[in-house]
């Protein structure tokens, strides 16, 4: 026989041995975070993501927990970023800031924070941002979120819609909103999984 460096010889079975899985830790969804964290009662099965209004209302409720009143342009800049940053920005603001030493203004050092956390779009946004570009359709990231929070088929399809009808584009946002509601409630109202 010949010998290979590395090799083991007379190795038969089981070569190492399993671990046991109550030391192993589980992490937790981001979805299950987040409902832990809100006081939330979980949800039968999470089928879509989590919209941004649902993101707003977590951000606020975890503010409020701990004792701040934030104004709506800060809360919707938690809302932008993951939620387990605007749970550090707000944990920190309520330990003092930087130096430990008090926040005069919450809403605007939460703002500031936010604003250095780097965060470009996802690639639902992208590709709902390309198909509104390619078809002359000016949204904003507000309204982006918004229709990455729902199947891209439908978010494509409201896209469309708004380049087809001038009198949806007087207010694309409010247009996109009540669109992204409807699809939403049509999706949590189908059984699942489809029967098909």
């Amino acid at each position: 026989p010949r010998r290979v460096v590395g090799g083991l010889s007379g190795a038969t079975g089981k070569l190492t041995p399993n671990r046991p899985t109550s030391l192993v830790k589980q992490e937790k969804t981001e979805v299950e975070y987040n409902l832990l964290d809100t006081g939330m009662p979980p949800p039968a099965k999470a089928v879509m993501p989590i919209s941004p209004q649902e993101k707003l209302v977590q951000v606020r409720n975890w503010a409020v927990k701990h004792g701040l009143q934030l104004d709506e342009p800060c809360l919707k800049a938690l809302a932008r970023v993951p939620f387990y940053r605007a749970k550090d920005l707000i944990d920190d603001v309520v330990l003092g800031g930087k130096d430990r030493c008090g926040v005069r203004n919450p809403s605007r050092y939460l703002m500031a924070g936010c604003q250095k956390i780097v965060t470009g779009l996802g690639v639902e946004q992208g590709i709902a941002m390309e198909l509104a570009v390619s078809l002359g359709v000016l949204i904003n990231n507000e309204a982006l979120d918004e229709l990455a929070s729902i199947p891209r088929r439908q978010s494509h399809a409201i896209i469309r819609e708004l380049a087809e009808n001038a009198q949806t584009r007087v207010d694309p946002l409010e247009y996109i909103r009540a669109e992204v509601l409807k699809c939403r409630a049509q999706m949590e109202a189908r059984p699942w999984p489809p029967s098909g």
